[in-house]
């Protein structure tokens, strides 16, 4: 509510001696170095210096500290003056006192030996002595020389400081004073300390020595042997539980040991929230989500120790110099009446529960004049009224009050953007129990709020209320943390005694369930719940300029209807008729009630570092091979324009997955960001994009949603460089039979022949790299990516990788590559035939993950689609296999490619079925492309998928049948492992997964090559004979391709028929000769038939003409003279192998080669190779 402007000087150094006598105490480096200096000069309403805090950082975030000062993690404090010297630039800063002053933050330009000047007042907006209330921090971790100087800067009046903490413990000096008063009354004691184990932290005050905390194990001993000890030594001694989610929480409240419990803990920061529970018990994250969710778990669990009857005040505690929070930054407010502010009047107070917890909020609360922690009394024939006075005072919004009654909230009090006001309240009692009051401030970073202790209400006789679920509650706990006992401990005797207390608990807890006058319904669990349902609801905006905000919404409705998710019409009809209505505020609102519900996710937006986001409430059920459209709701306050990203690991490609991710790897995700809507977010503070998610099963999933914000180009982060074409084609050109123009933001391709391509310079650090694009081309195929680098100026064909084309619709491109050296510039083919493709823009990554992604978990309920049985009848009425490729009306494959397992490839659209088998497919039309190999008529079938199992039938029509003359078609280069081939990325896939796609294409000889990848597994499935999953007239046989090993560097050899597979002298592929002519000989000696499996990669560059010969000049005329580079993997040797015989089977000489392969590379360099030869 509260944030000053400030005034930024610029004054030569010179000026300001002071400065410069600071400086001089720098190392000699740092003096050396160009330098300028920030002065900080914070002052009082009275123009007084004011100690304070200090947060510095410069354009990289990095925070910096002044020399002299205490720092810790992000901040410095000060006494009000402070010089500190840094490098020439720009710098943020925030100055802050605790919650009762002002906030002050600003930015300031540093320029070589020139001083900036902060000078800043800091107001009070509260002063809570003069109330009566004390502040103190029940976990310091700070060495104490620094105490002073710390509770000062955070305007703190108690503070315990930890001295021991998980150490066996030792004596401090002997005399050693333990409380230390200074600057008029404010106190910090000595000899704190902490226990830290297996349940949990116990903090203990008042002991005037360390317990000795030696430990054989994080179990043993249990906690309670030192609150045992610690009694002895004092039975005064104050134990606090540090929060209220460890493990022996239950054992401990039983107890009865215990003085207080952590309310506002240290999992609480200021600039965000340590978002898990630790070795704690854990939190339903799905209900209570990250960044808040462990906030509202640490209420929840407080309100069930009030609901179970047990009396305890909250506590607070930073814990900083072990987390990041400055001293003070959780702290418990108390009361201590017409007491002197003395330490034992505090801890008084606070056993009274007279007090109230903060990181933020003031909240100062009477209820018919009581402070917190009173005991009222019920009359027996009438409620009670209670009238509760509220003083609010907050640097942060706070939207509304809430009024918590025996764990449900019974009001919500308003509040205005004031930072200090006055509210006023009734609320009506009619049954024992408790009530409290809490304040939860609008910040999406951390859980920042304030709640007063409760007021404790006694029946009539003073019976007080026990509630059977939260006494049940606690029970499940403990018997939960006994089982984790019982695998924790296996010595007999230490099991024993650690048992004794939580088995001691488990009685109580027994007992409390037995006691209970209450809630016999159990329905207080769900009313606790309840309490937390503001951490599952989305950011709210209240106000955005209305013409730019509905100009995104009419995009977005069209987007919607053109991807073939359309919002309800109900929903449609209310946005428009927002035009008519002049107030932006309400426009805003209404928008976010009409589409809040259709999110999956609410993302907010931070200035740096990873955004918020909590889960929205749309649907999560998925459908099976099908797809969902969800909104992602996008708050956007820092009105940053780039890319809102978003990812899954449950999305990861199953191509060369790891076997034990296959499972996980259930989804496909993807962000739609065509026309109509714009790759960049816009800016606006309000704004919605599209994601559309896929199934691959059926049933429960869950699934981690990933969510980050992309950096500007040329900025440290993900983004390197983006291409937009709203002027022209934005540094791409033109370079091999292609033509480009930039028009209505889109960049215009046409390919004029069979390699086009285009390139763009662009510099880059090496790595692995991301380069994405939204395109819809008109055609299929496969597109490729080549880049080269600073030392190697030009692109190689091991420097590339390939895309597969989706015709026909729009579609975002994600190309994975890995740069070695560092990047000069990038070519794309983005066609492999003459047409035409429209690209809207393109973005290149590094794929160097940051830590800015915040994560959200998410459950699904996959629901089944609907199963479609194949009837494939060949020409001859039999049951046959065949290929079917499988469109909806978007274009989209199915099964999705990236998701497929063996027997259907990732790398194909089609899918191969024989008669009666069957696939699952959601409602809806689809376009099924019917085919059997070229001796067959291709087919186009539409079908309509509804909720009831159906069949798509297909009639194979032969028009040639070439085995009725003596002509058996094969393919004597198929490969079941490498390359795009998943099964297992050192596996491969098997036999009778090969031997559908052969029978399926009506191949009747297929050979399936094994070579490098997977060698070893695949080599298992080679006989030497036909294999055993052949099906007369279709016949697999499994041989081998000198490919990846060997002397495949000079040319590859496919080696069929072999009788042996391996080369003799090993059991693998290491030790075979690296000239291919040697292994030749040996592959024709067992009668094998051989020749080179690439005939012309490596002859489609050229080095010269042989001079003074005939012959047409073109490289595409045929017969040519150009002499080939001889630089690939299939001319090398080949040349001088097709001169050479060998021994064959028999003896005799044969040649060495029997064929040359050709229909596998460019076509115009094999006829040429052919014909030479």
């Amino acid at each position: 509510m509260s944030h000053m402007n400030h005034i930024v000087n610029i004054v030569s150094s010179c000026c300001y001696m002071t400065a410069l006598i600071l400086v001089a105490s720098l190392s000699a480096e740092l003096a050396a170095a160009e330098t300028g200096t920030i002065l900080f000069q914070v002052n009082n309403g009275e123009q007084q210096p004011l100690p304070c805090r200090v947060h510095l950082f410069d354009a990289l975030g990095k925070p910096h500290g002044a020399p002299g000062q205490p720092f810790w993690n992000d901040h410095f404090v000060c006494n009000g003056r402070a010089s500190v010297e840094v490098p020439p630039g720009e710098y943020t800063w925030q100055i802050e006192r605790g919650p009762e002053h002002e906030q002050a933050s600003g930015t300031v330009t540093v320029s070589v030996d020139q001083t900036a000047i902060v000078n800043i007042t800091i107001k009070r907006i509260a002063s809570l002595r003069d109330e009566g209330w004390y502040s103190g921090d029940l976990h310091v971790h700070r060495p104490v020389d620094e105490i002073e100087q710390l509770m000062l800067a955070e305007d703190l009046d108690f503070a315990p400081v930890i001295e021991w903490w998980n150490a066996p413990g030792g004596q401090l000096p002997e005399g050693k004073q333990t409380q230390v008063t200074f600057d008029g009354g404010r106190i910090y004691e000595l000899r704190a300390g902490e226990d830290e184990r297996e349940g949990g932290a116990l903090l203990y005050f008042g002991l005037d020595s360390p317990l000795d905390l030696t430990a054989k194990s994080r179990e043993v001993p249990t906690p309670m042997q030192f609150v045992g000890r610690a009694r002895q030594l004092n039975a005064d001694v104050w134990i606090d539980i540090e929060k209220p989610f460890w493990w022996d929480v239950p054992t401990w409240l039983a107890s009865g040991q215990m003085n207080s419990i952590g309310l506002a803990n240290n999992h609480m920061c200021r600039s965000r929230m340590l978002e898990n529970e630790a070795w704690g018990r854990l939190r339903e994250v799905s209900r209570l989500p990250n960044p808040n969710g462990n906030g509202y778990w640490t209420q929840e669990i407080y309100y069930h120790v009030l609901n179970a009857g047990l009396r305890i005040p909250p506590s607070a505690g930073s814990a900083s110099g072990v987390l990041p929070n400055p001293v003070g930054y959780n702290r418990v407010y108390v009361h201590p009446g017409e007491r002197e502010f003395t330490r034992d009047a505090w801890f008084a107070a606070l056993a009274q529960g007279r007090c109230f917890v903060t990181n933020g909020p003031l909240l100062r609360v009477t209820a018919n004049g009581e402070l917190p922690g009173h005991v009222m009394k019920l009359s027996a024939d009438q409620p009670r009224e209670m009238k509760l006075q509220i003083a609010l005072t907050s640097n942060d919004p706070v939207s509304h009050v809430e009024v918590i009654h025996n764990g449900q909230i019974v009001n919500r009090i308003p509040c205005s953007d004031e930072t200090g006001q006055s509210l006023s309240a009734s609320l009506t009692v009619n049954e024992p129990g408790w009530f409290l009051v809490r304040a939860i401030a609008d910040v999406d970073s951390t859980f920042r709020f304030a709640s007063t202790a409760p007021w404790y209400i006694d029946g009539p006789a003073g019976e007080q209320r026990i509630s059977k679920s939260s006494a049940e509650f606690f029970l499940k706990w403990v018997d939960e943390r006994i089982e984790r006992v019982y695998r924790n401990v296996t010595d007999a005797d230490d099991l024993r005694t650690v048992l004794e207390p939580h088995l001691t608990s488990q009685v109580f807890w027994q007992n409390r369930v037995q006691m209970a006058n209450a809630d016999a319904s159990g329905a207080d669990q769900n009313t606790i719940e309840q309490t937390s349902l503001s951490a599952a609801t989305l950011p709210m905006v209240s106000q955005v300029e209305s013409q730019p905000l509905l100009a995104s919404i009419a995009r977005l409705i069209e987007a919607m209807d053109y991807i073939g998710s359309p919002l309800p019409d109900s929903v449609i009809n209310e946005l428009k008729l927002l035009s008519v209505t002049d107030d932006s505020r309400e426009v805003t609102r209404r928008v976010q009630l009409l589409l809040d519900p259709h999110c999956l996710a609410g993302v907010s937006v931070r200035e740096n570092g990873a955004p918020l986001v909590k889960p929205g409430q749309a649907s999560r059920e998925l459908l099976e091979q099908g797809w969902r459209t969800f909104l992602v709701k996008v708050v956007n306050k820092p009105g940053r324009a780039t890319r809102l990203l978003v990812e899954s690991p449950n999305a990861q490609p199953l191509p060369h997955a790891p076997a034990d991710q296959v499972r996980s790897r259930w989804m496909q995700l993807s962000s739609f960001e065509g026309r109509p809507l714009k790759a960049n977010l816009s800016g606006l503070e309000l704004e919605y994009r599209i994601i559309q998610i896929y199934s691959r099963d059926t049933g429960p999933r869950e699934a981690i949603l990933e969510f980050t914000i992309s950096s500007k180009a040329g900025d440290e982060g993900a983004l390197i460089r983006e291409w937009r074409f709203d002027l022209d084609t934005d540094g791409w050109r033109e370079m091999n039979q292609i033509e480009i123009a930039a028009q209505d933001g889109s960049l215009n391709v046409t390919s004029t022949g069979e390699d086009p391509f285009m390139g763009a310079d662009v510099k880059a650090r090496g790595g692995p790299m991301l380069l994405r694009f939204w395109a819809q081309s008109e055609v299929d195929g496969i597109g490729q990516l080549f880049w080269w680098t600073r030392d190697i100026p030009q692109a190689t064909g091991d420097r590339q990788t390939s895309f597969v084309l989706e015709p026909g619709r729009e579609y975002l491109y994600e190309v994975p590559f890995h740069v070695e050296g560092e990047l000069a510039g990038v070519r794309l083919d983005p066609l492999v035939k003459p047409g035409k493709t429209r690209i809207d823009w393109i973005d290149l990554y590094s794929a160097q993950r940051s830590d800015d992604w915040a994560k959200l978990p998410v459950s699904f309920d996959c629901q089944p689609a609907t199963p479609v049985t194949f009837r494939v009848i060949d020409a001859e009425g039999l049951p046959a296999f065949a290929r079917f490729e499988i469109r909806d009306r978007e274009g989209r494959v199915y099964p999705a490619q990236s998701k497929r397992l063996a027997p259907d490839f990732f790398f194909h659209r089609q899918i191969y079925r024989g008669d009666g088998e069957s696939i699952a497919l959601p409602p809806g039309e689809y376009t099924i492309h019917c085919s059997r190999g070229p001796e067959t008529i291709p087919e186009t079938k539409q079908l309509v998928v509804g909720n009831d199992p159906t069949e798509l039938i297909y009639r194979i029509d032969r028009w040639i049948d070439p085995s009725i003359d003596g002509w058996w078609s094969g393919d004597h280069h198929i490969h079941a492992a490498g390359c795009l081939h998943y099964n297992n990325p050192t596996e491969g896939v098997e036999p009778g997964d090969m031997i559908r796609h052969i029978m399926g294409e009506d191949l009747k000889v297929g050979c399936c090559l094994t070579w490098g990848p997977c060698f070893d597994f695949q080599k298992r499935f080679f006989t030497g004979e036909v294999a055993e999953q052949s099906q007369y007239p279709y016949t697999l046989r499994y041989d081998v391709e000198v490919s990846g090993f060997g002397s495949h560097a000079s040319g590859h050899l496919n080696l069929l028929n072999l009788k042996q597979q391996i080369y003799p002298g090993g059991e693998s592929k290491d030790h075979w000769p690296t000239l291919g002519l040697n292994t030749l000989r040996w592959a024709k000696a067992q009668g094998a038939v051989c020749g080179p499996a690439h005939s012309a990669a490596g002859i489609t560059t050229f080095v010269g003409r042989i001079p003074d010969t005939d012959g047409k000049d073109g490289p595409n005329e045929l017969p040519n003279f150009n002499i080939p580079a001889f630089d690939g993997i299939g001319a090398n040797e080949f040349i001088v192998d097709v001169t050479h015989k060998v021994p064959g089977p028999v003896g005799g000489l044969v040649p060495a080669v029997d064929f040359i392969s050709t229909m596998n590379t460019e076509r115009v360099a094999e006829w040429n190779m052919w014909y030479h030869v």
